[in-house]
């Protein structure tokens, strides 16, 4: 049961922003009714219009005869049965695998190959509904076991290494694996994890491969329980994991960012997951979070702040961040106040890591936030940041106004500016009445005057809203000015949309670094000129042992130059993927030369690609009981296939494959080649009806929208920059056959459905009604 008009999107500190990806919500199983649901729901609402003024921690209840009717709580190894959902009571009240024609392995087998054999003709996509079977393939893996899963993935196990590039069957077995890989990281049952964490432990999914499966369970867990979240702790913490590049930060950033909408935000709890249906999450007395996550990630963050180990610093900083616990200021305050050594940048992240308590804990967060903004001597960067994050917990007019006035006491340009814009545009480009532009509008009359330049820091607060449709949006730009350049050295994106009162974040982005500047001159010295790379480089060891080197001159003059800061830089992005977190640091740009010369020498001879990624990329479901005893099922689903594949060869001169591992030469010639098959598909579905369970029918109306982008291209590039001449020729890949290249439909249907014959032959039964 939950009500997702309670997210309110005016406020910066809503509980909305857990709100981003997917929505499950059910009524009690028994004894409800329109009129209590209703009740319920708006008392859910005005608590959580509330809730940035009290703070997220603010407990849900329930009475003792709705305890009675809790289902048994989710096991690891056992599908959950999970109520009124079609495939888990449409057999007389029970999951379609009671059913004796239903043999789980060989359904999940079928849809999988039959994904993988339609995928071969990208251009058909749309019209053979591959996306809806993708959708019924992790619903009905969701009501499989453990021993079940592990069947299926040995049946369908084909890595690309395995697959040959120029056999058909090949390119359809490891279709028919990433329908299935994928499937299983949306199934989000504690049979999918164990299954995920088996993968990972016999190596058949690494690195980035497995790093993408782990990021999507925040948004596909469906009863992250103690014992989920235990066991998914021990597989992001285990030495498989964190020696695996990519995959170690994904899995400690995707741990943390469920563990709080589990077990921080029980708004969040209470809103995505069933706990009307088999309880709380975890009992009163088991605190998860302080005994045992919040202690290995600040022990964690201190042994690499002690080993100047950057990225596993960062990292660390946002996992803590990610868990949004009031606790996190006590292990970050030593870095904060200077008692332990960090550089400005590692300390920007920790400010800017605070995003999420921010938002779920203002009243927390707050002071602490105004005192690193109001502290003079603190670094610029840190103090913008700080602002940005203060702006979050929706401060009160008194607190806007203080602020407003010390702009014109204060020294900085960059940190006035940042106050001006968002203070201005918080009060005037707000379409919709909050209490932000309420409290901003009080304020901005005590502003400094001063018309501050571009490149100082900015942030810009916009929102549209159209009463009559009830629709909008919230965007957020912002970004922190540099010092040693135009270009600002950090920046921060957000994106809301509302559609009929439920609010999510669409697309987000942050890209920081501690100089743009210093990190331009390090790519830049990762590159030599080709014809006088070795005149270059000797010419500069000549320069280093000179009689007029830097370092004699500085001798000379008794001059001790100032230790050059590393170069840091971090991206975090949200994607189909979910979200990802990129850092580097000096050794990271250092290894470009490497990477170069592998990428050469498997260029060289050609190289084949295949990259396919098929995510729910929104799912929304909200299930209750009927008058008719019935239960009646909304669903709005959005899966979504991104495929980039095809050959590419590449030959330069100098050959960049027999280069330097110190230095990437400029080529002079460049011959490429490319064949290239580009597919972006996305389905929204939309749907709602109700379950007969005693006939097995599932009756129901909606409408679909599809969207497909297909680029099947052949290119050739021929580039000779000694004589500036630069050829290139593009023609389509398949010059035989038509190709939809680009693809828009709408389809309104009315339908009754047998859902076991569902489950077993997809693609017979979905036959829709189309208008």
């Amino acid at each position: 049961k939950g009500n997702p008009n309670s997210l309110d999107s005016d406020s910066s500190s809503s509980s909305s922003s857990e709100s981003n990806d997917d929505q499950y919500h059910y009524g009690k199983m028994q004894g409800a009714n329109p009129s209590s649901s209703s009740s319920s729901s708006s008392s859910s609402s005005s608590s959580s219009s509330s809730e940035s003024d009290s703070s997220s921690s603010s407990s849900f209840s329930w009475d003792s005869s709705e305890e009675e009717n809790w289902q048994p709580k989710p096991t690891l190894s056992q599908a959950p049965n999970i109520p009124f959902l079609p495939m888990f009571i449409a057999n007389r009240g029970n999951s379609i695998q009671s059913a004796q024609e239903i043999k789980g392995v060989s359904v999940v087998k079928k849809i999988a190959q039959q994904i993988g054999y339609e995928m071969q003709s990208p251009s058909a996509i749309p019209g053979q509904k591959t996306l809806k079977k993708f959708t019924i393939l992790s619903t009905v893996l969701r009501t499989m076991n453990a021993k079940e899963m592990e069947e299926a993935s040995k049946e369908l196990y084909f890595p690309l290494s395995r697959a040959s590039s120029t056999s058909s069957s090949d390119a359809q077995k490891y279709q028919a694996w990433v329908a299935f890989r994928d499937a299983v990281a949306q199934a989000g049952t504690g049979p999918a994890l164990l299954t995920i964490k088996e993968w990972i432990q016999s190596k058949k999914v690494q690195g980035e491969e497995a790093a993408e499966i782990l990021g999507a369970l925040p948004n596909s867990a469906r009863f992250p329980n103690v014992e989920y979240m235990n066991t998914f702790f021990a597989l992001a913490t285990s030495s498989e994991v964190q020696h695996q590049h990519f995959l170690n930060t994904s899995a400690v950033l995707s741990f943390t960012e469920l563990a709080r909408k589990a077990f921080v935000s029980n708004s969040t709890a209470h809103n995505r997951f069933p706990v009307h249906a088999f309880g709380a999450l975890k009992g009163k007395k088991e605190q998860p979070v302080v005994q045992q996550y919040l202690p290995y990630f600040a022990r964690a963050l201190k042994q690499a702040a002690s080993q100047e180990d950057s990225i596993k610093i960062r990292t660390m900083t946002l996992a803590l961040g990610n868990l949004a616990h009031p606790r996190i200021l006590n292990v970050f305050e030593p870095y904060l106040e200077g008692k332990e050594s960090m550089t400005h940048f590692q300390r920007l992240t920790i400010v800017a890591s605070l995003r999420k308590l921010a938002m779920l804990y203002p009243k927390v967060a707050r002071p602490v936030l105004f005192r690193i903004y109001q502290n003079t001597g603190e670094a610029t960067e840190v103090r913008v940041a700080a602002f940005y994050m203060l702006m979050k917990t929706n401060p009160p007019a008194q607190l806007l106004q203080r602020i407003a006035e010390f702009t014109n006491d204060d020294q900085d340009p960059q940190v006035i500016s940042a106050v001006q814009s968002a203070i201005k545009t918080a009060a005037y480009n707000q379409q919709r009445p909050s209490e932000l532009s309420d409290n901003a509008q009080a304020a901005v009359n005590l502003l400094n005057p001063k018309v501050m330049p571009a490149q100082y820091s900015r942030k810009n607060i916009r929102s549209y809203y159209s009463r009559e449709l009830d629709l909008g949006y919230k965007q957020v730009v912002s970004y922190i000015g540099s010092d040693d350049g135009f270009l600002p050295s950090n920046v921060f994106y957000a994106l809301r949309t509302q559609l009929g009162g439920f609010n999510r974040r669409a697309v987000g982005f942050a890209a920081m670094s501690s100089s743009l500047d210093a990190l331009t001159d390090l790519l830049e010295d990762q590159f030599a000129d080709a014809p006088s790379s070795s005149s270059h480089r000797s010419q500069k060891q000549s320069q280093q042992k000179g009689p007029w080197s830097f370092d004699k001159i500085n001798n000379m003059l008794n001059i001790e130059p100032s230790e050059q800061e590393q170069v840091e830089a971090s991206l975090m992005v949200s994607t189909l993927m979910g979200k990802r977190f990129f850092a580097i640091d000096n050794h990271t740009v250092e290894q470009l030369p490497q990477l170069f010369k592998r990428a050469a020498a498997s260029l060289r001879s050609g190289q084949s690609f295949n990259y396919t990624k098929i995510a729910n990329a929104f799912s929304l479901t909200i299930a209750f009981p009927t008058a008719m005893g019935l239960p009646f099922v909304f669903n709005l689903q959005r899966p979504t296939m991104l495929y980039v594949g095809g050959q590419a060869q590449a030959k330069s001169h100098p050959d960049l494959s027999s280069g330097s591992n110190h230095e990437i030469q400029r080529p002079q010639t460049i011959n490429a080649s490319v064949d290239l098959q580009f597919v972006y598909s996305s389905r929204a579905q939309s749907s709602m009806g109700f379950v007969a369970p005693f006939n097995r029918q599932h009756y129901l109306a909606g409408v679909n929208k599809n969207f497909q982008v297909n680029i099947p291209i052949r290119a050739k590039l021929d580039l000779d920059a000694a004589n500036n001449k630069v050829s290139a020729e593009v023609q389509p890949l398949d010059q035989h056959n038509k190709q939809n290249v680009l693809e828009y439909s709408t389809e309104p249907f009315t339908s009754q459905r047998n859902v076991l014959q569902m489950a077993q032959n997809p693609h017979e039964q979905i036959q829709e009604s189309n208008n």
